[in-house]
């Protein structure tokens, strides 16, 4: 009630009001409600090559998707999109099975707010969903539970590449907030460093500490960051100047690239 006289006196705009209404509801909520069923999933066996969970990653735009021995039930990892680059981009002779890192796992049971908050404090951003017999019942991602409180958000996502990563000057370039902190890291020659976050405008929001303003700037070395533009808690646009010029690269059409689109559990096209 008091939200709704809110939005009535103008103190809440209808957006905040729903995403207010969105964690309330979240309060009662199992992770069986909002989990990707298990015959939805995107997986791979993790005898496959490497090769094939890179072409599976792109194919979908998944940054992370799990890896099974035999069969689903048998979840022995998750893979991360950056992990598979790099090793293919190195010639690194790891097995899948080497290079996913260790699955969380959750009880459909449990509920959202409790995931999340473990999710967070384990520094994970996917848990594998497990029923009462212990099989695989799902997976869910902290994607999947924030839009359960701010509604769908696949669509602010669909952005061209085109219109990522913006060079201004030889000393300066705008970016998308969703541009991975690898890619910057590779791009600019930037050292970010830090698990928490896997996009730009993550790595800044953490360092901000605060809901952030367009204006606010930070420095990292030699570097000022400034934030251009914000939707709501979210940083959409980055400013990044140098002191010194940028090596600005040239693409090669024999490069691999995969998908900066952020995690969400792993669903097949369509």
């Amino acid at each position: 009630m008091l939200v709704s006289v809110g939005e009535e006196e103008g103190v809440l705009e209808e957006e905040e009001r729903e995403m207010i209404h969105g964690i309330f509801e979240m309060g009662d909520m199992r992770v069986r409600e909002v989990m990707v069923p298990r015959t939805d999933l995107v997986a791979i066996e993790v005898g496959q090559p490497v090769e094939k969970a890179v072409d599976l990653v792109t194919k979908h735009g998944h940054t992370r998707i799990p890896a099974y021995e035999g069969n689903l039930d048998h979840i022995v990892g998750v893979l991360y999109a950056k992990d598979l680059l790099r090793a293919v981009v190195r010639g690194d002779p790891k097995t899948l099975r080497e290079i996913a890192r260790k699955p969380y796992f959750t009880p459909e049971s449990n509920l959202v707010q409790d995931v999340l908050r473990d999710l967070r404090k384990n520094r994970v951003h996917m848990a594998i969903v497990v029923d009462e017999y212990g099989g695989t019942a799902g997976a869910v991602t902290i994607e999947d539970i924030l839009e359960e409180i701010v509604g769908p958000i696949q669509d602010e996502y669909d952005v061209g590449e085109e219109d990522e990563i913006q060079f201004i000057s030889p000393n300066e370039v705008v970016l998308d907030g969703r541009v991975s902190v690898d890619d910057v890291n590779e791009l600019l020659k930037l050292d970010i460093q830090g698990e928490d976050y896997d996009t730009i405008g993550g790595y800044v929001l953490n360092q901000l500490g605060a809901a952030p303003k367009v204006g606010a700037t930070l420095t990292l070395g030699s570097s000022e960051l400034r934030v251009e533009a914000v939707q709501g808690t979210r940083i959409k646009k980055v400013r990044i100047r140098s002191r010194e010029a940028f090596q600005i690269p040239q693409t090669s059409p024999e490069e691999p690239t995969l998908s900066t689109t952020p995690e969400r559990a792993s669903r097949p096209d369509g």
